[in-house]
């Protein structure tokens, strides 16, 4: 059996719904691989709950699939271990197959502090969640002193206030070369983080992200043979958002009572919780990033705030008599199929 890889990558500015799409093919990928770092925060909800993943693969709902966080990652130990704990104490097994590349980059507490959070100069400069995350890439890039493996294979470190390290949260063999995962027999997916026009290549600089966001990017990240990848899914959203505050360019910038027929309630930002920018579709960048991303697949989501009467609708035939014709449009201005589609928050129907 051969190795096959998915890649899920956002096709706009971030917070497109590439969580609920990972959500939806979870249980068909033995490998769910995240990269990224702990400023992208994917939503699902499972068993009627809400889990914000900051760090851990959403993918974890497949009690059988190995979670692999890959060398290219920015963690915050902290944050995994507190996410570990959580759905450990939910009934959720996950240490015991969470993979951490020892090449993973590190946030410490300081790291996170000299970048000031929401109240930093990147923050106010370019809306950077402030998280610490492009300081550590900068430690790395610059040989500098945020090594990852210290803090990995030394599972004794203490982590957090109450002073556990990795071993009291059942992370002791966490630290494994993750290509032994990435690369074997079977199906593998690529869990992107944030969007294709907060590319540090391919978007409008200086209002980037540190790293770049395309399905090649996410296989150096992860480690994973390129020539393996057979699959990229673009995820965008019939009303595309930014985060709040100075964040950069937005074509058709519009405000929350213009979306849909009707207006909705503004969204809040997964880490920041700040009301995001929101517009109307621009079907060059999601063109854009096809083109890029070699998109093989368009999932489109939020397509309940298009069609209001479709909200949490799970019917292939009711997503087609009330949308298909919009459906079909968007297919012609982005030239790639769309074969999943958003009605709610935990509503994906594939086509």
């Amino acid at each position: 059996m051969s190795t096959s890889i998915t890649a899920v990558v956002g096709a706009q500015y971030g917070s497109e719904g590439k969580g609920a799409v990972v959500y939806q093919l979870a249980l068909d990928y033995g490998v769910h691989v995240r990269t990224g770092g702990p400023n992208a925060g994917h939503t699902i909800y499972h068993m009627g709950q809400k889990w914000a993943m900051l760090s851990v693969p959403c993918g974890w709902v497949n009690p059988n699939a190995y979670l692999v966080i890959g060398p290219g990652a920015v963690v915050n130990p902290e944050i995994l271990a507190d996410e570990v704990m959580q759905l450990e104490a939910a009934g959720y097994e996950i240490a015991n197959r969470l993979i951490v590349d020892p090449r993973a980059m590190v946030i410490s507490e300081t790291t996170a502090a000299l970048e000031g959070f929401t109240s930093g100069s990147m923050h106010k400069e370019i809306g950077s969640t402030g998280k610490g995350v492009g300081l550590a890439r900068v430690g790395k890039i610059a040989r500098g002193c945020w090594p990852g493996a210290d803090v990995w294979l030394n599972t004794e470190q203490p982590i957090g206030e109450d002073g556990a390290g990795l071993a009291g949260v059942g992370l002791e063999r966490c630290a494994q070369d993750s290509d032994r995962f990435v690369n074997r027999a079977g199906r593998v997916l690529l869990e992107g983080t944030q969007g294709f026009m907060l590319s540090l290549n391919h978007g409008i600089w200086p209002f980037v992200t540190s790293a770049d966001c395309t399905a090649a990017a996410l296989c150096s990240d992860a480690g994973a043979n390129p020539m393996n990848l057979g699959q990229v899914i673009a995820v965008a959203r019939t009303y595309p958002i930014r985060v709040a505050g100075n964040s950069g360019p937005l074509p058709n910038e519009i405000s929350w009572d213009q979306v849909g027929p009707n207006g909705v309630e503004p969204e809040r930002t997964t880490v920041t919780g700040k009301i995001r920018r929101v517009a109307r579709w621009h079907d060059e960048t999601v063109r854009r990033a096809c083109r890029v991303n070699g998109a093989t697949e368009v999932a489109l989501t939020f397509v309940d705030y298009e069609f209001p009467i479709l909200g949490n609708a799970l019917q292939k035939r009711a997503v087609y008599e009330l949308s298909g014709e919009y459906i079909d449009d968007k297919e012609r201005e982005i030239r790639c199929p769309i074969t999943m589609v958003g009605t709610g928050p935990a509503s994906l129907v594939k086509l």
